[in-house]
């Protein structure tokens, strides 16, 4: 728990260098995902940014991060099979609280903010089959919570791609509302 606490603390590391880079790649990935219209590669190529913003977590201490990452995986993985019924995102959500403040209690809540990327991911899961201003409506919110989490957590790259898809998901829906499409 200090160890983490201190590493934290400490200046431009290696490990805050190798973090930022593979979180790039990881954001890279969710963006190659996001202009991807078929809803099985999207769910793929978003499974490959997961696992490389998992590594990128475990690079800068992210415990809560890197078990979103993890839970997001298995959901993405269940969502491509169509298994999105009301027990799974059920079991989901638990899992989503369970394990996170399990591990983040495991090692004294070093993680600050630690309950945004929470809240996000259940938000997300819940949510995820909205229409389609309504989905980009709580893909900003989801995206909102990130910002403290990864800017606290030395993430510099995670958090200006999370400002951007903030900024991106509020033109979408602007124009959204402007054709007047409730899609």
């Amino acid at each position: 728990m200090r160890a983490a606490r201190a590493a934290r603390t400490q200046p431009m590391t290696n490990q805050l260098l190798i973090g930022n880079i593979l979180s790039l790649l990881g954001q890279v990935s969710l963006v190659i995902a996001s202009l991807n219209t078929s809803k099985t590669r999207t769910l793929v190529i978003q499974t490959v940014g997961f696992v490389l913003m998992c590594l990128a977590n475990l690079a800068l201490l992210g415990i809560a991060g890197f078990v979103m990452n993890v839970i997001s995986i298995v959901r993405n993985i269940l969502f491509a099979k169509d298994k999105a019924g009301k027990a799974v995102v059920a079991g989901l959500v638990l899992a989503y609280i369970v394990v996170t403040v399990a591990v983040e209690a495991s090692v004294g809540f070093v993680d600050r903010f630690w309950y945004l990327p929470l809240l996000a991911n259940i938000v997300f899961t819940v949510f995820a089959f909205v229409p389609s201003w309504k989905f980009k409506l709580m893909n900003t919110f989801t995206f909102a919570c990130w910002i403290p989490y990864d800017l606290l957590l030395g993430n510099y790259v995670a958090t200006a791609f999370d400002i951007g898809n903030v900024a991106a998901n509020i033109v979408s829906i602007a124009r959204i509302r402007r054709r007047g499409t409730q899609e």
